[in-house]
């Protein structure tokens, strides 16, 4: 059980942590028109402003993390968290690399 819940902390930290570093290097690069924002929903919102774009951003990565926390006895719940702490990190350094 204590190997469960290890994992499942290691994932919604390293999401989480990784949700708040994407955003800020997002942030910085369209502002310093390095990049633009290619999720149109996202790229309105960071148009409105910054705050709407770090909450929304936050709340939609946290609601995701809550779904998989109650999903958590199934194994694609499992799976699904598997993939978002590789796939997160990965993507957070092609960002860091591309700007």
């Amino acid at each position: 059980m204590r190997q469960q819940a290890a994992f499942w902390l290691t994932c919604i930290l390293l999401v989480l942590i990784c949700n708040v570093l994407d955003a800020a290097v997002t942030v910085c690069a369209v502002e310093f028109g390095d990049a633009t924002e290619a999720n149109p929903l996202m790229a309105v919102l960071l148009h409105a402003g910054t705050v709407q774009f770090v909450v929304v951003k936050h709340l939609l990565v946290s609601l995701g993390l809550v779904l998989l926390w109650r999903l958590r006895v199934r194994p694609l719940a499992r799976r699904a968290a598997m993939v978002a702490m590789t796939v997160y990190p990965l993507l957070f350094a092609y960002e860091v690399w591309a700007c």
